[in-house]
């Protein structure tokens, strides 16, 4: 079954996250928005059909404020991760917080999730694609955007360079699938200043390519604490894992992205996950605590609301930073949270 996650949190904060969730973890740098911008998340996901190079190509696409963008990119990556685009049609199986309404001739779904305020609108469509094209797919669609955004047109010759260079683009890899995670800001034709984060994620025409990777193939050796268990495969995890609980399972993510990104604006999406206040650098020391984990100068927090609870720990590696998180009712996160630090010492990057 074909999941996208969380992870995203990562790329997405944004650069989306959330592409790359989890599940995981967007492990973004945003800056702060003026008032008057908006924002677009966007994913477009290439789906096998029948012949040769013929395939769809879905978009995920949410769009308003680019305060209330970023500070919902983890429920956006969490409905991708939802989403499972194996079939015909893609099934969703909508997290808490999100309501389906029907589609029309332009919309396969438009999905709402209602905690975000005002409410967060997103749309789901979709296009022909051509597997033998996907550069220039990619690039058509790129533009498509940066018109939108009242933004010059990127070159044919230059376009990856550039947008590396100026971090409106970065490239991914997870598992056998290759991420191409977009932010774009500018101004659209009688509207306000809008900001576009885009993942593009082509699918293998192999579905079973999409299947969970085998746990050797992980790049880090583990141990799995009693009662846990390999969950299923995502393009956008690293790996993924579950624990059950009487008052609710524990979903626990893998995540890597580059950049570095601050930990205090990570911090506070995540409290806000959990409905806690934001707090200030200051403050950040007592919300996290070191941890050694393959060896690497790691940081931990445990962040713990009425219902829910999130613990996670992050680390660096070289230009890139792993994100290990788990996430759940607050009486699971108690009952386990000695075993996820047990999980974190037994990590071995390779």
């Amino acid at each position: 079954m074909t999941r996208l996650c969380l992870a995203l949190s990562a790329g997405l904060t944004l650069l989306l996250c959330g592409c790359g969730g989890e599940e995981p973890i967007a492990q973004y740098k945003v800056a702060k928005p003026r008032d008057n911008k908006a924002s677009a998340a966007t994913m477009s996901i290439p789906r096998p059909t029948s012949g040769e190079g013929a395939e769809q190509a879905w978009f995920v696409k949410a769009l308003g404020p680019v305060e209330q963008v970023a500070s919902n990119i983890e429920p956006f990556v969490r409905l991708l991760g939802s989403m499972d685009f194996s079939g015909a049609d893609p099934l969703i199986d909508l997290p808490s917080g999100w309501r389906q309404l029907p589609g029309d001739n332009f919309r396969f779904a438009t999905l709402v999730y209602d905690r975000a305020e005002p409410p967060l609108e997103v749309s789901v469509s979709t296009l022909p694609f051509d597997a033998t094209q996907r550069e220039s797919f990619t690039l058509a669609n790129l533009n498509r955007w940066r018109g939108q955004l009242g933004l010059q047109t990127w070159d044919a010759s230059s376009w990856r360079e550039i947008g590396e260079a100026t971090q409106e683009l970065v490239s991914l890899d997870s598992g056998h699938h290759h991420l191409e995670v977009v932010r774009l800001v500018g101004m659209a034709e009688g509207k306000e200043s809008m900001m576009m984060a885009a993942v593009f994620l082509p699918i293998d025409n192999d579905a079973s390519a999409m299947a969970s990777a085998p746990e050797s193939s992980t790049p880090f050796d583990y141990e799995l604490p009693e009662g846990w268990e390999v969950a299923s495969g995502s393009p956008i995890r690293v790996a993924s894992f579950s624990c059950p609980g009487e008052a609710g399972p524990l979903d626990i993510s893998v995540t890597r992205f580059p950049g570095g990104g601050d930990l205090l604006p990570n911090i506070n999406r995540w409290r806000g996950q959990v409905m806690l206040k934001e707090i200030t650098e200051d403050e950040l020391s007592t919300v996290m605590k070191p941890l050694e984990v393959s060896g690497v100068e790691s940081y931990f927090a445990e962040i713990v609301g009425e219902e829910q609870g999130i613990l996670v720990a992050a680390v660096p590696d070289g230009d890139a930073q792993w994100f290990f998180k788990a996430q759940g009712p607050v009486v699971t996160i108690e009952a386990e949270g000695e075993h996820f630090q047990e999980f974190l010492r037994s990590i071995k990057l390779k």
